[in-house]
C-alpha cells in the first residue's frame, strides 16, 4: 500500500536569539522540527520502505521574512537565496535529520513551491537542498551505502504542482490568490534582473508584517485589524519603546506599492509556453489539461492590493483632516468640500472591489474542485491559507492542509491558535480505492478530524502494534 503525507505552510526561518516578545515566535524553542520528525516516525512505521511519499506543500521555507538582525537583504537572486536556505538548514538539523530518516528507508521527499517560497524554483537553491539532505542521509546511517544511494533522484521539486501515481494532486493553492499569485510559477523571476517576481504577498512579509515583531504574522487575525484595533495595539506595545509603529508602516507601505508599480508582471506569450511545457514534462500531464487549469489563476490587481495595505482609510482620514481645517478656513467651503469627498468615496466605493481575505478563501474549494475534473484527480490538496479543513464528495477528497508555523492569538506565544497540528494522509491500493484525509497531530497520536476521513474502503496495511504507536 502507497502512504502520501501531505505538511504545509511549516514556514521554516532563521531562529530569533533571546526571548524577549520582540519576534517572539522565531524563536527556536516555538520551531515545529520535534513535532513533524515525531509525527513521521509515527506514520512510517511498520510502512514497507519506498511505500511513502512526503509532500511539503509549499511555504515550507519562507524567505520573505527579513533576517533575525534587521538586515535588508532579502534573498531576491538565486545565490542569495541558496545562502538563506543554507542558514535556515543550520537553523533546523531536527527537521533535516526528519527527511533524511524517511530518504534512507527509500522513501521520497516532494517540496512544491508557494508563495513565500518561490526561490524553490532557482535550481542552485534546489541543488543546495539535495546536497544537505544527501549529507544528512549519510550521517544517519554511515555504515548503510544502499540507504544513500538514490537519494538524489527520491528528492522532488514541484514549481506549481504535484501529481502522484494515485491521482492526488497538490499545489500550494496561491496561484487562486489575487495577493500572491505568479504570472509563471515555472520561471517566477524577473527576466531582466533574474531577481524573484514580487507579489503583495511577499512583500508585505518584506516591508510591513515580517518587521512588526509585536505582530504574528501567521495569524491574519493578528495583524488584519481595523483602525481602532490598531490604536490599541500601538498604545499597548510601542507608545512607550523606541520602535515605531506609524513610520515603519508608512516608510513600507511607500516601498511595498512603489516595487508593485515598478515591477507589474507582463503578459510573455513565450514565458506562458514555457510554463505549461515544463509543467507537463515535470508532472506527467497532458499539456492539454495544464493549459485549462493554467485558465484559473488569479491577476494581480493594484486596486484591491491598496484595500489590504488599508490606504482607503489612510485616504478617508486624510480627507477627514481636509474637511477640517477648510471648515475652520470657511465654513461654506468646508461643507462644500465635504459634499465632494462623500460623493468621491460613494463612486469609489461601487468600484474599487473588497480586499478582504475571506473572498479569497471561499473560492479555492470550487477551484478544487475543478481542478479536480480538470485532472481526473481523486483527490486535490492545497495549503496556502493556514485554515485545515477536509471534506469526501463522490469519492474526491478535497481538502487543505493548514499549518505548522508557530501561531499564537498572543505576542507572549502564551495562548496557541491551534492544540493539535493539521496534516493530510492518504493510502492507496494502486487500484481504484483512496482512503484517508484530514488528520491532526497532538504529539503524541494522529487523531482522524471528524467529517474529513474516509477509511472504510482499505485496511491500514500495518501491524497492530504499529497503528497503536500512532494513534495511542
Amino acid at each position: 500500500m502507497r502512504h502520501t503525507v501531505v505538511l504545509s505552510d511549516v514556514h521554516l526561518w532563521e531562529a530569533v536569539a533571546g526571548d524577549g516578545l520582540w519576534m517572539r515566535y522565531r524563536q527556536r524553542r516555538y520551531f515545529p522540527d520535534e513535532g513533524i520528525a515525531a509525527l513521521l516516525t509515527a506514520l512510517t512505521a511498520g510502512v514497507a520502505d519506498g511505500d511513502c511519499e512526503l509532500v511539503l506543500d509549499g511555504d515550507v521555507f519562507d524567505f520573505d521574512v527579513p533576517r533575525p538582525d534587521g538586515r535588508d537583504d532579502t534573498p531576491h537572486t538565486a545565490p542569495e537565496a541558496a545562502a538563506c536556505v543554507d542558514r535556515i538548514l543550520d537553523d533546523h538539523p531536527v527537521f533535516v535529520g526528519a527527511l533524511a530518516g524517511l530518504l534512507a528507508r527509500g522513501h521520497r521527499v516532494v517540496f512544491v513551491s508557494g508563495n513565500h517560497d518561490a526561490q524553490l524554483a532557482f535550481p542552485a537553491v534546489r541543488a543546495r537542498i539535495v546536497e544537505r539532505l544527501e549529507a544528512a542521509v549519510a550521517a544517519v546511517h554511515p555504515s548503510r551505502a544502499v540507504a544513500r544511494v538514490g537519494v538524489r533522484a527520491r528528492v522532488l521539486f514541484r514549481a506549481w504542482f504535484h501529481r502522484t501515481r494515485d491521482g492526488i494532486h497538490v499545489e500550494h493553492g496561491h496561484q487562486y490568490d489575487p495577493y500572491c499569485a505568479m504570472r509563471y510559477p515555472q520561471t517566477p523571476f524577473r527576466p531582466d534582473t533574474g531577481s524573484i517576481q514580487p507579489t503583495l504577498s511577499s512583500l508585505s512579509m518584506r516591508h510591513l508584517a515580517g518587521r512588526f515583531g509585536y505582530f504574528n504574522p501567521n495569524a491574519d487575525a493578528t495583524f488584519l485589524l481595523t483602525l481602532p484595533g490598531y490604536a490599541a495595539h500601538w498604545a499597548r506595545y510601542y507608545l512607550f519603546t523606541s520602535r515605531s509603529l506609524v513610520g515603519a508602516w508608512i516608510v513600507g507601505t511607500l516601498r511595498v506599492v512603489a516595487a508593485l508599480l515598478r515591477t507589474h508582471p507582463r503578459d510573455e506569450i513565450e514565458r506562458a509556453l514555457h510554463n505549461l511545457l515544463r509543467t507537463s514534462r515535470e508532472t506527467a500531464s497532458p499539456l492539454e489539461a495544464v493549459s485549462e487549469h493554467a485558465t484559473l489563476f488569479a491577476r494581480q490587481d493594484l486596486l484591491r492590493a491598496a484595500r489590504v495595505l488599508r490606504v482607503d482609510l489612510v485616504a478617508l482620514a486624510g480627507c477627514a483632516v481636509a474637511v477640517a481645517f477648510a471648515t475652520l478656513a470657511h465654513r461654506t467651503a468646508g461643507l462644500a468640500l465635504a459634499a465632494l469627498c462623500v460623493a468621491v468615496a460613494a463612486a469609489v466605493s461601487r468600484v474599487w472591489p473588497e480586499g478582504g481575505l475571506d473572498t479569497v478563501y471561499a473560492s479555492l474549494e470550487p477551484t478544487q474542485r475543478e481542478i479536480a475534473r480538470i485532472h481526473g484527480a481523486r483527490a486535490v490538496v492545497f495549503g496556502h491559507t493556514h485554515i485545515a479543513r477536509g471534506a469526501w464528495r463522490d469519492g474526491v477528497f478535497v481538502g487543505n492542509c493548514g499549518t505548522w508555523a508557530p501561531m499564537f492569538h498572543d505576542i507572549a506565544c502564551a495562548r496557541p491558535v491551534q492544540s493539535a497540528q493539521p496534516f493530510v494522509w492518504l493510502r492507496s491500493d494502486g487500484a481504484e480505492q483512496l482512503a484517508g484525509g484530514l488528520y491532526r497531530w497532538d504529539g503524541h497520536a494522529a487523531h482522524p478530524v471528524e467529517g474529513a476521513v474516509c477509511d472504510d474502503a482499505l485496511p491500514d496495511d500495518r501491524d497492530d502494534d504499529d497503528r497503536e504507536h500512532a494513534a495511542a
